[in-house]
């Protein structure tokens, strides 16, 4: 996944009730680049009803920083951390400065000069 700096984008999540009883969540989210850049998202209060699964979003903006991010969100209930997530993706304002892998060389291009496939 790639945003643009400063491009809208929104984490998507689900959560879950498997109690007999409605649940106020709380929604914690940061994004983080580099060591240590965090950005807190705003926090949100939610309820799940009983044994059901509620979609959620939090809007945020890609940072204008370029390169890697991790978005990581906590989920809070009666101020107690109940479960974590995280993902990552890409900054750029050019796709080609982030979709090239390791693996994307003269090397894995054109074959393994040291292997011989009729050998195999």
């Amino acid at each position: 996944m790639r945003y643009r700096p400063g491009e809208e984008g929104v984490i998507r999540l689900n959560i879950t009730n498997t109690t007999d009883a409605p649940l106020a969540v709380a929604i914690e989210a940061e994004m983080a680049q580099e060591i240590a850049r965090t950005t807190t998202l705003p926090k949100q209060s939610v309820k799940v009803f009983e044994n059901e699964t509620g979609a959620f979003q939090i809007p945020f903006k890609a940072p204008d920083r370029e390169y890697g991010a991790t978005v990581r969100v906590r989920l809070m209930v009666n101020g107690k951390q109940v479960a974590t997530a995280q993902d990552m993706f890409s900054v750029a304002d050019n796709i080609w400065k982030v979709a090239i892998g390791a693996d994307l060389n003269i090397m894995s291009s054109s074959g393994f000069p040291w292997m011989d496939p009729k050998a195999d």
